[in-house]
């Protein structure tokens, strides 16, 4: 399997340094050797260690023996997020987080098994706040699964600088992974251990009959309520009996303290083993069963309440679940009837306000209820510690109830609640708010059926609220959708709308475009066209003069003959000027028609984009001398160095163009100030069938802004000299598309302008130009 980390051997830290380089790798039998002292260390420390100590030492362990910068072990409190049990980095102990598993490697290594990264870790996971604060460079992470092969968390080794050994790293983490997960596992079964004991605990308290607990010596261990000062350990049957039987022993007698008035209690005495199969324990358990009559309408009544419950739930959850009131009136209707049903005062909902810290009645018997009613946590501790802890507070004289230290005087005293029964409102979040049984009266003793009938109402709330958040949040949803469509429509059309513009500014654009090519090509031409002219009209003129001056020899040549008058040596310079005559005549039509080959050959290939082989010099040349005339103002000196028989397969009248917007940019720009200069054209063939040409000067240079546009088209440093800021582009354009090269230019201010051509010696074929492209 190729490195996870090479990915990123080209990437970038966050100051823009390349990666640090992973040191050399050891030789197998030093790898063994440091991995057997690793294991041999981490053993030792974590041998005798269980809970949260083990995980402690451990990853403190990992990160000194590894050389790593962070270790941590982590539990799934959910399926996508993670709860550090223990954190060690940079040499010192971390705080319990949280963070969701998205978009970390850990998401990756929980899906896995195991996610290795020797490097990079930061660039591949950017939305991971951790790594990026930390700058973690290396990572690897391995999956803790218990015996049942579920997730439970995770181990992580983090590096600020790159994994040398990954193999070793996950060999090492991979040997204690299956400890750890134990450990996890047992961690997680003892937490809920505590809590059946709690919920057992909480059962056995309200049970309406005694409970005694004693160990074989008869100290007792546990008693509920009703068999304090009710039960004594050596009533009944004897303990010994038990243990000798090791099976239940029951009788009946009076209490003997007296303190029922002589009442019979059922007594049930049976073992409890302990883990090993041994009687560790005796319990008693006492009923009362004075008498049978009485014990069987108190049955009687406890059935029929059980039954009124059950009714009255059954009602309240037809009633409210498939309701379609608002929810403030679903809550005072079960109000009124939880109520009705225990036969109370009042019945109050409340609900946790994290912005107040407190609790706001929402909803009432009596139909109170609003933001007004608060009660703050802070001032009543002892109150909400046993409702958090508990989930239930079950008081039936609240005067003497410690549990309720300073509610009784501000609000159930002058309220005249004298006992209470309230049940905390959950949901998988958590506690969302309590509901109120206020009983005025004598003190009432809190039944089971009571109890569970309080419990499952605010079930039943928790249903409610549930219900309610998802309506909220499903219109809100909705009130979302409509205005995503329709600023989405508005933004479509907005779009199509700005796309017609775009492609009628386009078409507009690419015609502007093609007419000022086309115009900057004429003016090109006419400006040959004009020098060309001006250079012919020496020859003609001189050929001229001379055709006038041998017209009047000829016409006195004539006289002579006619008048008879004719001599030898009239005759011998008439013909030397005959001679002479056609010798300059014949030089200067040669000229002009070696200006006007020139030009031909030269406009030709710049209209007629015509293909063919030429010699570069020789087209070079042509197409400098058809320039001359123009830079006659200048003292302008033209060094060409461009081989002879250097050939190419391709269109003269695109290099002449080139050629020619190059020495002309030069003029204007480069000798403007300076009066006159040089011009060296170069040429040397290259690699791959390829040639370069360089045109350079000794002018004025460009400023850097200068040169980065330099070829943008209608970008001028001349324009109030007539320039069109297209000379370049148009250059640009040709050697690119046209003639199938690149172009690059050196400039710097004082230094010059050199601009570097590389050419195929056979071009392709012509390219679309980009406004073509773009309107594709």
């Amino acid at each position: 399997m190729a490195d996870p980390g090479t990915e990123l051997d080209e990437r970038r830290d966050r100051q823009g340094r390349p990666p640090s380089p992973a040191p050399p790798s050891r030789t197998t039998a030093d790898r063994d050797g440091r991995l057997t002292a690793i294991l041999q260390t981490i053993s030792r420390q974590v041998l005798n260690r269980v809970g949260d100590s083990y995980f402690r030492t451990l990853v403190q362990q990992l990160c000194e023996t590894l050389e790593v910068d962070a270790a941590l072990v982590g539990r799934l409190t959910c399926p996508d997020e993670v709860e550090t049990i223990a954190l060690y980095a940079d040499g010192g102990w971390g705080g319990p987080l949280r963070y969701p598993l998205a978009g970390t490697p850990c998401a990756d290594a929980m899906d896995s098994a195991v996610c290795v990264h020797c490097s990079g870790v930061w660039a591949r996971y950017p939305d991971d706040r951790l790594l990026q604060d930390m700058g973690m460079e290396g990572y690897s992470g391995t999956r803790l699964l218990d015996s049942a092969g579920r997730p439970l968390g995770i181990i992580v080794v983090l590096s600020r600088r790159p994994l040398a050994d990954p193999d070793l790293v996950q060999t090492v983490v991979g040997v204690f992974a299956e400890r750890a997960a134990a450990e996890l596992e047992r961690r997680a079964m003892e937490a809920a251990l505590r809590e059946s004991e709690l919920r057992l605990r909480t059962l056995v308290d309200h049970m309406p009959c005694g409970l005694l607990i004693t160990d074989r010596r008869g100290r007792v261990t546990y008693s509920n309520a009703l068999a304090d000062g009710r039960i004594d350990p050596d009533c009944g049957p004897l303990t010994a009996d038990v243990l000798a039987l090791e099976s239940a022993v029951s009788c009946s007698l009076p209490e003997r303290d007296g303190a029922g008035g002589g009442r019979a209690l059922s007594i049930v005495k049976f073992p409890i083993p302990d883990g090993g199969g041994h009687i560790a324990e005796v319990a008693t358990l006492s009923t009362d069963i004075t008498d049978p009559v009485e014990a069987r309408r108190l049955i009687e009544q406890r059935e029929k309440a059980l039954r009124r419950n059950q009714a009255a739930m059954l009602e309240l959850v037809r009633r409210t679940l498939l309701s379609e009131e608002a929810s403030a009136d679903v809550l005072g209707l079960i109000a009124g009837k939880a109520r009705d049903t225990l036969g109370v005062e009042r019945v109050g909902i409340w609900r946790f306000d994290p912005r107040r810290k407190g609790l706001v009645k929402v909803a009432d018997s009596a139909g109170l209820g609003g933001r007004d009613h608060l009660l703050a946590d802070c001032h009543y501790p002892a109150y909400f510690d046993s409702l958090l802890r508990d989930r239930i507070l079950s008081s039936s004289d609240t005067s003497r109830d410690g549990r309720l230290a300073g509610m009784w005087e501000a609000h159930l005293l002058p309220n005249g609640t004298t006992s209470l029964l309230d049940v905390c409102i959950q949901s998988p979040a958590g506690v969302e708010g309590i509901v109120c049984f206020d009983w005025r009266g004598p003190p009432r003793e809190w039944t089971l059926e009571d109890v569970g009938f309080a419990t499952s109402v605010a079930d039943l709330i928790a249903v409610v609220f549930a219900r309610r958040a998802r309506e909220q949040a499903l219109e809100a949803l909705s009130r979302s959708e409509q205005r995503y469509r329709a600023l989405y429509e508005s933004v479509e059309e907005t779009v199509r709308q700005r796309t017609r513009e775009l492609e009628e500014a386009m078409a507009s654009l690419r015609a502007a475009q093609e007419e000022l090519v086309r115009s900057e090509k004429l003016a090109s031409l006419g400006g040959i066209v004009a020098s060309v002219t001006h250079e012919i009209a020496t020859p003609i003129g001189s050929s001229l003069t001379v055709a006038s001056t041998l017209e009047a020899k000829v016409g006195r040549f004539a006289a002579a003959v006619q008048s008879g008058t004719l001599k030898r040596s009239t005759i011998t310079a008439f013909t030397d000027d005959l001679a002479e005559a056609a010798r300059l005549m014949v030089r200067s039509l040669g000229q002009a028609a070696d200006l006007i080959g020139t030009f031909k050959r030269v406009a030709v290939d710049q209209t007629s984009d015509r293909r063919r082989r030429f010699d570069l010099r020789t087209v070079t040349a042509e197409v400098l001398a058809t320039l001359r005339p123009t830079f006659r103002q200048i003292d302008l000196a033209v060094d060409l160095a461009i081989p002879e028989g250097l050939e190419v397969d391709g269109y003269p009248g695109a290099w002449g163009q080139v050629l020619a917007n190059l020495v002309s940019n030069a003029v204007t720009h480069g000798f403007r100030e300076r009066g006159g200069g040089t011009v060296r054209i170069a040429a040397r063939p290259v690699e791959d069938e390829r040639l370069e040409v360089t045109v350079a000067d000794d002018g004025a240079g460009m400023a850097p802004d200068v040169l980065r546009r330099a070829f943008e088209p209608f970008f001028t440093t001349g324009l109030s000299s007539g320039g069109s800021g297209l000379g370049l582009h148009i250059v640009y354009g040709t050697v690119v598309r046209v003639l199938g090269g690149r172009i690059r230019v050196d400039s710097a201010p004082g230094a010059g302008t050199c601009f570097v051509i590389v050419l195929p010696l056979t071009a392709p074929e012509p390219q679309p130009s980009p406004v073509q492209e773009t309107s594709a």
